[in-house]
């Protein structure tokens, strides 16, 4: 499933007439996990002042984008999962300088107004998700694809799976904020800041799971403008933005 409004639509951050002695302005096409994309709203200003450049990004779940990338779609800038981008780096389809720029902790997503549950625990965890009526998911997501494996683990497989509900993240954020759906277990991310939806709490220490997020560059991109780019993700400016919503920055 695709976060796009459309078949394939694209976020153009407005460009500006760049003044004398700015490097020529240039478009930076980006591919990314829909977790990075406040982020990418919050910085693609301070990347115009700076040199002029826009950012066109386009949102999906990881797994999809590195298909697309196979299948030799051009782009200028990967923030993907380091597996991904390493296959791709493999591959020939991404330069092999790939930099780690922030991950991010597992969650559980829940309505504002639902008391927030024991999590302290994996048996506290486990009970959480038989008390579910419905349980939201993302197919091919990294989250989800980690919320199914502790499923499995935890050999409730067959008591929680008519309670699943696939949707993109932004769909089920949505849903739980109507109360439609009653959880969902993603990157902190995805769940600070929306109307509506809480973080109910962390997975509990047993089964917490860090995503990474990585960036790299395709072979045919504008290398000074996509360097621009991810050397401004590693800058103070993206640090600071990255900790307000719920990413830890990597070392450079």
């Amino acid at each position: 499933m695709r976060l796009r409004s459309a078949a394939r639509s694209a976020i153009l951050v407005a460009a500006i007439i760049i003044a004398p002695g700015l490097p020529r302005a240039a478009e930076i096409r980006v591919f990314s996990t829909p977790t990075l994309k406040a982020l990418l709203d919050r910085i693609a200003p301070t990347l115009l002042a700076q040199s002029g450049h826009t950012i066109v990004a386009e949102y999906d779940t990881a797994a999809n984008l590195t298909k697309e990338i196979e299948a030799s779609l051009k782009i200028d800038v990967a923030l993907l999962l380091p597996d991904q981008i390493d296959r791709l780096i493999e591959k020939g389809k991404l330069t092999p300088a790939r930099r780690d720029i922030a991950r991010a902790a597992m969650g559980i997503a829940m309505k504002s107004t639902a008391p927030k549950p024991d999590l302290s625990t994996p048996d506290a965890f486990k009970r959480v998700l038989l008390a579910a009526n419905t349980i939201a998911y993302t197919p091919n997501s990294a989250s989800s694809t980690y919320m199914l494996t502790l499923i499995a683990g935890l050999g409730i497989e067959d008591a929680v799976k008519d309670k699943l509900r696939a949707q993109t993240g932004a769909q089920a954020m949505e849903r739980i904020a109507r109360g439609e759906v009653d959880l969902m277990v993603i990157s902190v991310p995805n769940i600070l800041g929306v109307p509506g939806v809480q973080l109910a709490g962390l997975l509990p220490e047993a089964f917490q799971n860090y995503v990474v997020y990585s960036a790299a560059m395709s072979p045919e991109a504008h290398q000074a403008e996509a360097t621009a780019l991810i050397d401004l993700l590693s800058s103070p400016v993206a640090r600071a933005e990255m900790r307000s919503r719920g990413l830890e920055p990597l070392p450079k």
